[in-house]
C-alpha cells in the first residue's frame, strides 16, 4: 500500500476485499478479482494503470452495469410501500419496546429508502458526486433535507416515522399523486396511535 508507515490498521472483508484506514482519517478500499469474480461485482469508478488481458473493457462493463442496475433501482414503484411497511414495522416494535430494532428500522432503513426515493426525483441531480450511492454528501447536495432529517433522529420513533411520512409528501406528492398515498395515511394513523 502507498505510505505504508501511515496505515493506521487494515480491516479484510471475504477473500477479496480489504479496507485500509490511515492515520491521516484518509480510507482505501480495494478488492481483487480474477476475471469470472470481477464480471458479478460493482464498480462506481476505476483505473486502470496497467492492462493485460482486457481488464479496462471488463471494468467498463461492469461499471456500466453496475450504474444500470443502481438507477433501475432507485425507479422501483414499490419504494413507497417499502418505506411504509419499514415504517409500520418501526412503530411495532416502539410499541413492544423493542427500541433498538425500533431505531435500527426507522433512523437506518427508512431513511435510507426515504433516500432512495428523493434522489430518484428529477431534476435532483443529487447522485453526481457518488453515482452508487448518492445519500452521501447529503448535506452538501441537500443541505434542507439533510437538516430536516437530521432533526427527527433520537426523537421518539413514532414522531420519526411521522416525520419522515411529512418529508416523502413534501418532496414526492406533487410530482407523482399516483403513488400509494393512501398508504401513507393508513401508515401514519399507526404511528399516531402510539404516539403517546
Amino acid at each position: 500500500m502507498p505510505q505504508a508507515s501511515a496505515v493506521a490498521f487494515a480491516v479484510r472483508h471475504g477473500s477479496n476485499r480489504a479496507t485500509v484506514l490511515y492515520d491521516s482519517g484518509h480510507r482505501v478500499e480495494y478488492a481483487v478479482f480474477d476475471p469470472e469474480q470481477a464480471a458479478s461485482g460493482t464498480i462506481e469508478r476505476h483505473a486502470v494503470i496497467l492492462d493485460r488481458g482486457g481488464v479496462q473493457a471488463l471494468a467498463e462493463q461492469v461499471q456500466a452495469r453496475s450504474l444500470a442496475e443502481r438507477a433501475s433501482a432507485r425507479s422501483e414503484p414499490d419504494r413507497l410501500l417499502n418505506l411504509c411497511s419499514l415504517l409500520w414495522t418501526a412503530a411495532g416494535y416502539w410499541k413492544r419496546g423493542e427500541l433498538l430494532a425500533a431505531r435500527r428500522y426507522a433512523e437506518g432503513y427508512a431513511v435510507d429508502e426515504l433516500l432512495t426515493l428523493c434522489l430518484s426525483l428529477p431534476g435532483r441531480n443529487i447522485a453526481k458526486q457518488d453515482r452508487l450511492d448518492g445519500r452521501r454528501r447529503l448535506e452538501r447536495n441537500a443541505p434542507a433535507l439533510a437538516a430536516h432529517l437530521h432533526g427527527l433522529l433520537g426523537r421518539p420513533v413514532p414522531d420519526v416515522a411521522l416525520g419522515i411520512l411529512e418529508v416523502a409528501e413534501l418532496e414526492m406528492k406533487a410530482q407523482f399523486p399516483g403513488l400509494p398515498w393512501d398508504q401513507v395515511d393508513a401508515t401514519r394513523a399507526w404511528c399516531r396511535a402510539l404516539e403517546s
